[in-house]
């Protein structure tokens, strides 16, 4: 009784084992139980859980039936077996396998003195914390630094420092796990409904991070792939179901050949480059292999569409033709290349591991690299033999998401930021190529739209490539109408908007996340304020006037001057002369014109013309032995405000192409301060119109409005 109950126990052991591994497995237990005299394989109503996974059925001549219907093996190989035929052994055995002036007079020559940065500093802080109010994107982001920013204008920032320095660097080692909670936001919700691509798009990067942590390995994150409920989502496009339908096969494919970590010693993820090569030399086992294969398929359902041919099921493709089969077999072989190279780089991972040896960044990236590798790679061998329109925009983001989480442990957070921009414009991109927008102001949808929002709804359908704006109070107002009415039209406008807005966000994000980057390794308060001047405006900004829809900036200029005055006695009333005005210019759009330069208004505030003139003769003093000494003399002198106050209005040209120059012409009411003198003595005159031309270097300084124009 006990030698019955124990094979029983053994016997139903067997058939667990069998029914939960893969069909590499599988097939070797099949080829166990093959008669060599006949060529037959029995089966019985102990294999009927062994194979459900690829023929639902209770029935065992239902199940012969069915894998005798493949083109791989001989007719009939199947066999349904006879109680006197069930053999426990055999199976058992089958299971191997404010303020300074004065100073700021002082470096206005080298761009911006001590009370200008100071200035720009608070007026830095000021737009960097309404920015974080302004976007909730911002706080999901950087909740740390929100809130450090809503306390900081009650410091100076030296004090801040270190506060500043923990909240950047903590929001910025954590950023990879928050990107997709940002989309969890209302206004993203219709975004994720409309298009299921985005969805696969937030999917695929948290994908990576499983694998950059080591939650999954790459059989698993391809099977995780092809389950995605979007790829067969009704809203999905045929490319779009095609990439999943070619997922399905893949994660077949790599089932099939997991290894069993329990019977091979190792934690290899499928089999090892000798078994694969043992399975294809043995053409009865690889032909039994090819029929689970094929059955795993059929059973599956697994279809492709085309456009102007219908759907087709790809076990149907694969029984069609004797070529086609020949094609089979070659991608399978293809895939099996793939699969060891992957078996490859995670040993030489887990060497390192054993052996106590420090597994780079390089590794890790490499390994996610070559896991996407064998997706992508798997997918287009399936294409090849498929041949149906597919979308493969997916890859580029994944090996994107990788990117980024290098730059996080890695802690290039200044390329970070880049990447992240470029992650959400080649997610942009997947919805631009699902619906042509370019049209989209044209259907009905939008024409006949009769909302109290119609102007909003049109500014919208304009935003292909730019973004505008729309007051959000407008966005719910056209929400609310959706709910009433349904208008795909509409409701692909509004989606498509919420995606440009949050690209828009991200780079707007930018300066000030390449501040953060620079301030976490600051040591010293000047090393912030270095960082600032980056964030404030880059050099060559100058060009942003020419390729401007509206901009308004504060504006410095220096440069040279040819005036209506013949005066000598001072820098204000000579003919010739340096010119240094700091205020604020606007150039309107249609005045902009790209590579042909712009032209716009600049209204002066203050000029620093006479410091400037100082300085720079007194910065190339010669000495007695020829040589020149910038601190030869010192400037002691003192400067007040209302010395410097200039207003005046001038036209102004900006140069073609990207050169920084520009030529003005316009009045000034000239400063108190006229003139500096050796001996460090102001020479303060009654002010006075001048009316001149200049040609100066431009000098933005910081743009309050700009709008690009669209490429």
């Amino acid at each position: 009784m006990k030698k019955h109950l124990l094979t029983a126990i053994l016997s139903m052991s067997s058939i667990l084992c069998i029914a939960q591994q893969g069909i590499y497995y599988k097939a070797k237990y099949l080829i166990s139980l093959r008669n060599a005299t006949t060529g037959k394989i029995p089966l019985d109503a102990t294999d009927l859980a062994n194979f459900s996974d690829i023929c639902t059925t209770s029935d065992v001549q239902v199940l012969v039936d069915s894998l005798n219907d493949n083109p791989f093996t001989a007719k009939d190989s199947y066999i349904k077996r006879t109680a006197a035929g069930s053999n426990v052994l055999q199976t058992i055995t089958a299971l191997a396998g404010g303020i300074d002036v004065t100073d700021l007079a002082n470096n206005v020559s080298v761009f911006l003195i001590e009370r200008a940065k100071q200035e720009l500093t608070i007026a830095f802080f000021e737009r960097f914390r309404k920015f974080s109010e302004k976007n909730p994107e911002f706080e999901i982001l950087f909740p740390k630094t929100t809130n450090t920013l809503k306390s900081l204008l009650s410091f100076s920032y030296p004090q801040m420092l270190p506060a500043l320095q923990t909240a950047f660097l903590d929001d910025l080692e954590k950023i990879t796990e928050k990107i997709d909670n940002v989309m969890e936001l209302p206004r993203y919700q219709a975004l994720l409904e409309n298009f299921p691509e985005i969805k696969i798009c937030l999917r695929s990067i948290r994908i990576v991070r499983e694998l950059e942590v080591g939650f999954s390995n790459t059989a698993e994150i391809l099977l995780e792939f092809s389950v995605f409920p979007e790829w067969k989502s009704g809203n999905s496009t045929p490319g779009f179901k095609n990439a999943g339908s070619m997922l399905t096969v893949a994660a077949i494919f790599s089932e099939s050949i997991r290894n069993d970590p329990a019977k091979s010693g190792t934690d290899n993820v499928w089999l090892t480059a000798k078994e694969l090569k043992e399975l294809v030399s043995d053409q009865i086992l690889f032909n039994i292999y090819l029929s689970l294969v094929y059955q795993k398929i059929k059973h599956d359902n697994i279809t492709f569409y085309d456009k102007d041919k219908g759907s087709h099921t790809f076990a149907g493709l694969i029984k069609s033709n004797t070529e086609s089969i020949i094609t089979f077999r070659s991608n399978l072989n293809e895939f099996f290349v793939l699969a060891t190279q992957v078996n490859a780089v995670v040993k030489d991972i887990a060497d390192k591991k054993a052996s106590h040896t420090a597994i780079t960044n390089d590794d890790y990236y490499n390994y996610i690299n070559t896991s996407v590798d064998i997706v992508q790679g798997s997918v287009e061998i399936i294409n090849s033999y498929v041949k149906t329109p597919i979308q493969l925009d997916i890859f580029p983001i994944v090996r994107k998401a990788n990117d980024i989480f290098k730059d996080s442990y890695s802690k290039k957070y200044a390329q970070l930021f880049s990447d992240l921009v470029d992650e959400f414009d080649l997610i942009s991109k997947v919805t631009d190529k699902r619906i042509d927008f370019t049209k989209l102001k044209d259907k009905s949808g939008i024409t006949s739209y009769a909302g109290s929002e119609k102007k909003a709804v049109k500014k919208m359908t304009k935003n292909s490539a730019g973004f505008t704006a729309i007051e959000e109070k407008d966005i719910e107002a056209i929400q609310g109408d959706l709910e009433r009415n349904i208008n795909g039209d509409v409701s692909d406008a509004l989606g498509h908007y919420r995606l440009k807005q949050l690209v828009h966000f991200l780079k707007e994000l930018k300066p000030y996340g390449l501040f953060m980057a620079n301030v976490i390794s600051a040591k010293k308060p000047e090393d912030v304020q270095a960082a600032i001047e980056n964030a404030v405006l880059p050099v060559g900004s100058s060009s942003v006037k020419k390729n401007t829809v509206s901009n308004l900036s504060v504006q410095a200029y220096l440069g040279a001057y040819l005036s209506d005055k013949d005066n000598s006695f001072s820098s204000w009333t000579s003919k010739f002369g340096v010119i240094a005005p700091i205020g604020i210019s606007y150039t309107p759009g249609f005045l902009s014109w790209k590579s042909g330069g712009s032209i716009g208004l600049f209204g002066s505030l203050i000029d620093l013309s006479a410091i400037v003139d100082y300085n720079l003769k007194k910065d190339s003093t010669v000495i007695d032995n020829g040589t020149t000494n910038a601190n030869a003399i010192s400037k002691d002198y003192k400067i007040k405000l209302g010395q410097i106050f200039s207003p005046g209005l001038f036209v102004v040209y900006g140069f073609f192409g990207n050169l920084p120059l520009s030529i003005g012409a316009g009045g000034q009411y000239g400063p108190g301060l006229s003139k500096i003198n050796v001996d460090n003595t102001a020479v303060i005159n009654n002010p006075s119109w001048r009316w001149s031309v200049f040609l100066a270097v431009d000098i933005p300084l910081i743009n309050l409005h700009n709008r690009v124009k669209i490429k």
